[in-house]
């Protein structure tokens, strides 16, 4: 059960375990595969399938399952060819995680109002940077150069077997550290080569993580990386046309999740419900099931989909 209704929010989250683009070396995001799969067989409440996986690391104390299930804005394409400029690519992760948040759980096509604003939605050029900002402050680089396998954030993932071996080599390492002189320098040694390969096979999974201090937003001028609008700064908001935060939301991911899964919002509900027809019957009471704004399909029962978005 949980591995088909899992597949519809894979491809949503533009999952793979693959960075993408020319090199498109492998890296390892099944352990957020699994955490979806899961999700869906203990039946995880939606408001918590959210919260977990837009903003799971900003939480008290978070769980290594809240934490893994941050890996939803992970799933972005990954650039590692040498010669890339690192800021630009950093700013397309931001955008990437925008126009899939955007996208995933408000069923709004924001990544319209990069360059300008939006032709058809009430979302303005300033508005999309203002939601670009709650992303803005990953603690990432924007290029790995020819980096195999997954980059930081991270989480390790040891299993019973391989902590247990990690605690005893430490230790041993560490009995023998305190040894008078002359240590077992050529003991210690090969001890610390068996704890590196013994690490280098614990498995990992890209996760979220903020910097310490915060990463000025500014407006792009058409979009480009090198053309910010420095006469003034930006801060994480939503755009005016709906629902704004409450004093109880703060200005971060943390936010942002608490302000999608509040019963105000008029989107996060109806899109999820959405989702489920197609999944069940095919074909969505909105036929386009990632745009419910004006370029989008009206619904075919209205009625019934408000119905069952207050019932969610």
């Amino acid at each position: 059960y949980g591995e088909q209704m899992a597949v519809a929010w894979l491809d949503a989250a533009r999952f793979a375990d693959t960075n993408g683009y020319q090199n498109d070396f492998h890296r390892s995001m099944w352990p957020w595969r699994d955490w979806v799969i899961q999700a869906f067989n203990r039946n995880l409440p939606y408001d918590q399938f959210i919260v977990d996986q837009i903003a799971g690391d900003l939480l008290p104390s978070p769980s290594q399952d809240q934490l893994i299930a941050t890996g939803f804005n992970r799933n972005n394409r990954s650039v590692t060819e040498g010669g890339a400029i690192e800021e630009e690519w950093r700013i397309e992760n931001c955008v990437d995680r925008v126009e899939t948040t955007a996208a995933a759980f408000l069923g709004l096509t924001m990544g319209c109002a990069r360059c300008h604003d939006h032709k058809y939605d009430p979302i303005s050029q300033t508005e999309f940077y203002q939601f670009f900002a709650f992303f803005n402050n990953i603690d990432e680089k924007g290029v790995y150069f020819e980096t195999r396998g997954n980059v930081a954030p991270l989480l390790a993932l040891p299993t019973a077997e391989q902590t247990a071996r990690l605690e005893g080599l430490r230790l041993q390492i560490s009995d023998l550290q305190q040894m008078a002189d002359p240590q077992p320098v050529e003991q210690i040694q090969a001890l610390q080569t068996e704890l590196d390969l013994v690490s280098e096979q614990v498995a990992t999974t890209m996760i979220m993580r903020d910097r310490p201090e915060y990463r000025a937003t500014h407006l792009l001028k058409r979009g480009l990386y090198d053309r910010p609008d420095e006469t003034r700064s930006l801060w994480p908001a939503i755009p005016a046309a709906l629902p704004q935060l409450t004093e109880d939301q703060p200005l971060n991911r943390l936010g942002l999740a608490r302000w999608m899964v509040d019963p105000r919002n008029p989107l996060v509900a109806r899109v999820a419900v959405n989702h489920a027809w197609l999944k069940f019957f095919g074909r969505g009471l909105v036929d386009s099931v990632d745009n419910f704004g004006l370029q989008g399909a009206p619904p075919t029962h209205p009625v019934l989909l408000d119905w069952l978005a207050d019932d969610l």
